[in-house]
């Protein structure tokens, strides 16, 4: 049987430090993105991370998320077992190219966000409940790694 767990991200994105009204982007900086993936086999467990992601996360009347990620970016460090993950036999990229996560709910309660939604993985969409640890990079944070203009939010 193998199960694989929705990716953990840490996304440094231009956005909010608090639910405000407005769209903010995923994927603006790759350098400063990491995702991290964990696959359970009766084998064995596989960990991986991917450094692409795209998407939105809009904040109003009409909230709505949308992540992201292409199955090619996908990396254990072994491209044997890359190939084999991303292959017709389990992930089917050419068939099934991202692996999304959907959100119409999110709530924050503090740093941390109640997220209701959807993730799809191979084709197949399951209700998904997340928390995300969300926190504002201060303005001079901002400056010194030149992150660019506007505010931005570390989001795991």
């Amino acid at each position: 049987m193998r199960t694989m767990t929705p990716f953990v991200a840490l996304l440094v994105f231009s956005g909010i430090a608090s639910a405000q009204e407005g769209t903010y982007y995923f994927g603006s900086s790759e350098e400063r993105t990491n995702i991290t993936f964990e696959s359970k086999t009766e084998v064995m467990t596989i960990v991986g991370t991917s450094r692409k992601v795209s998407g939105s996360a809009t904040f109003g009347a009409a909230p709505a998320t949308h992540l992201v990620v292409p199955v090619l970016s996908l990396n254990t460090g072994m491209p044997a077992r890359d190939r084999v993950m991303t292959g017709k036999g389990w992930l089917d990229e050419k068939h099934h190219p991202t692996l999304e996560f959907k959100a119409a709910k999110a709530v924050p309660e503090g740093k941390t966000w109640k997220i209701d939604g959807e993730f799809t993985m191979h084709g197949v969409t399951k209700p998904l409940s997340l928390e995300a640890d969300v926190r504002p990079i201060p303005p001079s944070l901002v400056e010194k790694f030149k992150l660019g203009a506007g505010k931005w939010i570390r989001v795991k």
